[in-house]
């Protein structure tokens, strides 16, 4: 507990603020008890009430030290979900005892295609029996480890290893069960047909029995394929597990994992991205482009494949990644969307340990070399519309316009906060004036977020209860779950977070201005933005000379998963601004 002075400090905010430091679950009351004490100081007050406050309380001291204590005691009791599964030489992900996919590395996602199913479970079929069983099923029955086939739409194969992590620290149910489903997707050969048959004495007969076993066939295939009775393979089946060791057939199919392993692992695997063309012509692909300083940025394209390109930088209501109704929107408009995940998200990494924006800016034009265009418009979705703006100004010959959608005007005139719904106003006008009080805060939410169904519906609450028309929207499901996709993904950094937040309530106008000399800029702006009004953005484009401005009717915040059709028109109409040029 902290050391508090009751002549300095509000004890009841310093030990809820070291509580939540502590517990994610503590992250409501922490809310509720620094909004009552301190945050009301931004509505009920003068501009400086909150810095005073803060100042008189110690709170910025308090707040470091709490936000301290939070990541050490995180990274006490959580191993990295990414970097574990990273790491592994084989296609691995982290599955909640549902089925429901927590995380997975790259060569998973490549081979597997997982993310397009809310339930990993429902599209394996368990190994080690012969009956109709469920993954479900087998592995309640199996004490919950079991192996299981996956066979893609192509028709082609792969077994994988099902075991529990219990105690594993991970996402969600950190005391609960979590399931390692890992591939075993290699290739049978000639030298582990020789190692096995030299190491544990199999037959010509039982290393063929095996090698159908690893591919994922049950008894039954295995005697049907083979020509021989079912008891004749399962006489097999036990002799090779008794020379091998195994105890089960799930325990085999590891072993045998294990020695393709030892021949075709390769710890340096290159991944190769996905690509998906549809009948219309439409296409999703994403892939990694290694950085100059030696990390990592992954990137997606949408839209249509020879469409004209087009740079897009998700925010916290968006994604880098798509859903079907965006890319067929984009693709209707001829437009190949270009969308780079920040460091953090996804598989990009950070350069450095401080945030510097120029970094993504630089990242996006590496990014725009990398796939060898000449030229392309940059846009940048709420806070991101600074980097968006930033990169016009400083690399003229490399982008040919700029789009801010839904990020309004630099906040040079502090009455922008004024008109501002009171949690908003809250939550930007702290990040404007006191900074250093919003890490903590932002770290344990984002804690309470991935720690539930409860954090997560209480997270999103938050967020969007001041726009009545995104809260009616998220009671679609499709809509809630695109919308959990962005805000995961923003929440995924919260540190990071709070910088864009500092950035973007920053002046940026000399940004805007250096970028209006050499090309179109474009405010978007949803009709119904809970807290940057459509008219007053309206108002500052007219009055800057050479700037436009187009309000997307009957949407708000999430008018991106609400009417992609919207934005892909506009998208359309500022690449043609460029031609008119």
């Amino acid at each position: 507990m902290a050391e508090t002075n009751s002549n300095s400090t509000d004890s009841i905010l310093i030990d809820a603020l070291y509580t939540a430091a502590l517990n994610p679950n503590a992250y409501v009351e922490f809310t509720r008890i620094w909004e009552e004490r301190v945050m009301s100081a931004v509505v009920e007050g003068s501009s400086s009430t909150l810095k005073a406050k803060a100042q008189k309380l110690d709170l910025a001291r308090h707040f470091k030290r709490a936000l301290h204590m939070f990541e050490n005691y995180k990274l006490s009791r959580q191993t990295s979900v990414r970097s574990f599964l990273d790491n592994r030489n084989h296609a691995a992900a982290l599955v909640g005892k549902n089925g429901a996919l927590y995380a997975s590395n790259l060569i998973f996602d490549r081979l597997f295609q997982a993310s397009e199913t809310d339930d990993l479970f429902s599209v394996l079929t368990p190994l080690n029996t012969d009956s109709a069983l469920t993954v479900k099923d087998a592995l309640r029955n199996g004490a919950g480890r079991t192996a299981a086939v996956y066979e893609s739409k192509e028709g082609s194969r792969s077994v994988l290893l099902i075991e529990p992590l219990d105690q594993h620290g991970f996402s969600e149910d950190p005391l609960g069960i979590a399931y390692l489903v890992k591939s075993c997707h290699a290739e049978w050969s000639s030298q582990a047909v020789k190692l096995l048959q030299q190491t544990f004495g199999l037959t010509e007969a039982e290393t063929r029995v095996s090698e159908l076993l690893y591919l994922g066939l049950r008894s039954v295939d295995i005697a049907e394929r083979r020509r021989r009775t079912k008891d004749t393979i399962r006489k097999q089946i036990k002799s090779i597990l008794q020379k091998t060791g195994a105890k089960d057939q799930v325990e085999l199919v590891g072993t045998l994992a294990g020695l393709l392993h030892v021949f075709e692992a390769a710890p340096g695997r290159k991944f190769e991205g996905r690509s998906l063309v549809w009948n219309n012509g439409a296409f999703h692909r994403f892939d990694l482009m290694e950085t100059p300083n030696g990390g990592a940025l992954q990137y997606h394209e949408f839209g249509q494949l020879d469409g004209d390109p087009f740079v897009f930088i998700h925010a916290h209501t968006s994604s880098a990644e798509p859903n079907a109704n965006l890319i067929r929107a984009c693709a209707e408009q001829g437009l190949r969307i270009i969308a780079p995940c920040k460091p953090g998200v996804g598989r990009s990494t950070f350069s450095q340990d401080e945030f510097d924006p120029d970094d993504i800016v630089k990242l996006c034009v590496a990014l725009i070399k990398h796939l060898n265009i000449d030229t392309s418009p940059i846009a940048g979705h709420g806070m991101s519309g600074v980097y968006a703006i930033q990169a016009a100004a400083n690399y003229p010959g490399v982008f040919s316009a700029a789009a801010l959608y839904d990020t309004g005007p630099p906040f040079v005139d502090e009455d922008l906060f004024n008109v501002m719904p009171p949690k908003s106003r809250q939550i930007f006008w702290t990040a404007k004036d006191t900074p250093e009080l919003l890490y903590a805060p932002f770290a344990f939410a984002a804690e309470a977020f991935v720690s539930g169904e409860e954090g997560e519906r209480i997270f999103m609450q938050n967020q969007f209860e001041e726009s009545k028309h995104d809260t009616a929207l998220l009671k679609n499901p499709d809509f809630y779950k695109s919308a959990r996709n962005a805000m995961a993904d923003f929440v995924s950094t919260p540190t990071r977070s709070v910088d864009e937040l500092r950035m973007w309530v920053s002046d940026w106008s000399q940004y805007l201005t250096l970028a209006l000399k050499h090309m179109p800029v474009t405010f978007v702006h949803s009709e119904y933005h809970d807290w940057l009004s459509a008219e007053m953005v309206a108002e500052y484009a007219r009055g800057c000379p050479g700037a436009k401005c187009e309000i997307m009717n009957d949407t708000a915040q999430l008018f991106i998963f609400e009417r992609p059709d919207l934005f892909a028109r506009s998208a359309r109409r500022i690449i043609e601004s460029t031609k008119a040029l």
